[in-house]
């Protein structure tokens, strides 16, 4: 299994939405510049979808945008 697969599989098992940290987390990555990329890639192929959370004055900016498979 490819990371593409293994991140769909993940978001499509996932009871919520996922960060870009809990995404890179589960998978054991140590970066997320490989992740984020791929993560755009299959957002824009409409495998899957993003939404933004307001960033608040305590809020993690790595945490503002949570991906889902629909």
């Amino acid at each position: 299994m490819n990371l593409e697969e293994k991140i769909l599989d993940l978001l499509s098992k996932s009871a919520r939405p996922l960060c870009l940290q809990e995404i890179a987390t589960e998978l054991s990555l140590p970066g997320d510049r490989e992740l984020l990329s791929l993560l755009l890639k299959l957002d824009k192929e409409h495998k899957i979808q993003h939404i933004v959370k307001p960033l608040g004055s305590e809020s993690n900016p790595n945490e503002s945008t949570y991906y889902y498979k629909p």
